[in-house]
């Protein structure tokens, strides 16, 4: 098993790690993934030093959780959101920089990208966690400024002040500081590419119901991943060909269910298409945030916990964007179809998890994070987090 899954703390050169830093995003990034599956609380708790100080292991609302929100109502806030920048990629930026910069003072995992020299473990998780989530968002969201400032102030208010908070304030804002500079220059400001319209028989189509003129995100797959070395780096195997009886019978069960007022699908067929057809980012963001405070969770392990969900999403529409748009397939989903398997592909075989499965051209549909959270949903969450009960 590898340091990471153990434990063991990281060195103290100061560096943006790996000699090529998508490789070693990619392994650390594994690593996360196979760390996921394990359960994530009561293994890596608040230090006798951070209880000593005050931080909050598991206060009212978590610093962690508290700026999850923030970015949150963002996001939903008519025009704050670029329509050419997926928002997921703000998730992404956010927590990874609130996963190093909790971890750099915790020090029981690896860190994803950035490794601080001498950060003390005395330091506030907390302040940490807070200084980094609105170093980022200010970035990112410069018209924000003023009330992001009022969000900071309000949540060093619940940190008693002292040398321990200076300190997480400054190891936040140095670790949020230089995963922005890695990502300053990731294609993500880019213009999106026209796509031409083909008209043979399977071409990609405008979709119901408002009919764009024009796919979105058509750039999105040259933006540089979060985990993976490429967009490319699992292919999915090609969809059914348009006459085969597996598209038919595909294409039929879709259009049956599928249809608006639909007599066939039942309601609970109907709430699951509707969950999946929103900015589920959000809504597992959401469930996270609930699965967080059911269990108490500490600011090391929440920081973790939407690490390891945001940085997963990211490159999850990354890598979907190098097969959207493409050909109209029975899924009714633009494309999702002809993503499976990469993601769990990734997941099941990449770093030290050695699972013998291969889902890579099977008929099951799932992305990165599908493939991840659809193990996770409803009653499973019970088995994959060791969790009794888990009520959303």
């Amino acid at each position: 098993m590898s340091s990471f899954m153990k434990g063991a703390a990281p060195s103290s050169d100061t560096e943006i790690e790996g000699e090529s830093m998508m490789s070693k995003i990619s392994i650390a990034f594994a690593l996360l993934c196979a760390g996921f599956l394990l359960p994530i609380y009561g293994s890596h708790g608040a230090s006798p030093q951070q209880a000593a100080v005050g931080d909050s292991s598991a206060q009212a609302v978590n610093p962690v959780v508290q700026w999850n929100r923030i970015l949150l109502s963002i996001v939903r806030t008519p025009g704050a959101q670029s329509p050419t920048v997926h928002p997921t990629r703000s998730f992404a930026i956010m927590h990874a920089a609130i996963y190093d910069a909790v971890n750099a003072i915790d020090r029981t995992r690896r860190p994803y990208l950035i490794r601080l020299t001498g950060a003390p473990r005395s330091a506030s998780q907390d302040a940490a966690a807070v200084a980094a989530a609105h170093q980022v968002l200010v970035a990112l969201y410069p018209a924000f400024k003023s009330t992001l400032d009022a969000e900071l102030q309000q949540s060093l208010a619940q940190i008693a002040d002292g040398p321990h908070k200076a300190e997480g304030v400054s190891i936040g804002q140095s670790v949020a500081d230089r995963i922005l500079a890695v990502r300053s220059n990731d294609g993500s400001n880019a213009q999106p590419i026209p796509y031409v319209f083909g008209i043979a028989l399977g071409d990609y189509q405008s979709t119901p119901p408002n009919f764009p003129p024009q796919p979105q995100f058509t750039h999105w797959s040259h933006v540089t991943p979060f985990a993976l070395q490429s967009a490319d780096q699992f292919r999915p195997s090609p969809p059914p060909a348009l006459t085969s009886d597996t598209y038919s019978d595909a294409f039929n069960q879709i259009k049956s269910l599928g249809i608006a007022n639909t007599t066939t699908a039942t309601s609970d067929e109907a709430l699951t298409g509707r969950f999946w057809n929103g900015a589920i980012q959000n809504y597992w963001n959401e469930i996270s945030q609930t699965a967080s405070a059911s269990h108490s969770l500490t600011t090391a392990q929440n920081a973790r916990l939407f690490a390891l969900l945001n940085l997963s999403f990211a490159d999850d529409v990354i890598a979907c964007r190098q097969d959207r748009p493409g050909p109209i397939l029975p899924r009714g989903a633009r494309g999702h179809k002809r993503c499976r398997g990469r993601g769990a592909n990734f997941l099941f075989r990449a770093g030290p998890l050695r699972v013998q499965r291969n889902v890579r051209g099977s008929s099951r549909s799932g992305t990165l994070v599908h493939e991840l959270l659809l193990r996770c949903r409803g009653s499973d969450v019970k088995s994959c987090f060791r969790w009794t009960t888990f009520p959303f």
